[in-house]
């Protein structure tokens, strides 16, 4: 789908920008964020200040 073709490389175009891995943080928001825009950030850092990160952790069983 076009939509989340655009948001993958929205959410790549943007990690890189920032040189860190905001895949957590788009995917908090409910991106449908897949396993090559995944493996293209995973060499930056995650982003350990991410606001969203006690949504993601409240989502885990």
């Amino acid at each position: 789908d076009e939509n989340t073709s655009k948001m993958n490389l929205w959410a790549e175009k943007f990690s890189w920008a920032m040189q860190t891995n905001l895949v957590p943080f788009f995917e908090a928001w409910g991106w449908p964020i897949d396993s090559v825009t995944r493996s293209s950030v995973s060499a930056l850092p995650v982003w350990e200040a991410d606001p969203m990160k006690p949504y993601l952790t409240a989502q885990k069983p």
